[in-house]
């Protein structure tokens, strides 16, 4: 009897360590894989700003003082006052926030 029950409590110890290591190894991959996503996230919303600072070197706004793009997960816009034109990018869903802004001088 005393033999079984020193199997035991040694088995119910391991499996509590290896559980404990699982649910760290399996954190540890979710912060990488949403540190992965938000990096994404960010590199778009830079080729966003980087589209609209081209398009805005071929096509400049001279009649217009806002231009606004419809885009399913950004909102692009440029706003042209007197001196510059600012031109911001910023992600839509709130469980992430990026803001991008530039300013441009003719």
């Amino acid at each position: 009897m005393n033999k079984k029950a020193y199997v035991y409590f040694i088995s119910i110890i391991l499996l509590s360590i290896f559980s404990i290591l699982c649910f760290e190894i399996l954190k540890n991959i979710q912060i990488k894989q949403n540190s992965k996503n938000k990096e994404i996230l960010y590199k778009q919303a830079h080729l966003h700003l980087q589209f609209l600072q081209e398009y805005l070197k071929k096509y400049p706004l001279e009649n217009v003082s806002t231009l606004l793009i419809d885009d399913p997960s950004f909102i692009i816009e440029a706003k042209k006052n007197t001196k510059e034109t600012d031109l911001f990018v910023h992600y839509k869903k709130e469980d992430f926030s990026i803001g991008l802004h530039k300013k441009i001088f003719p």
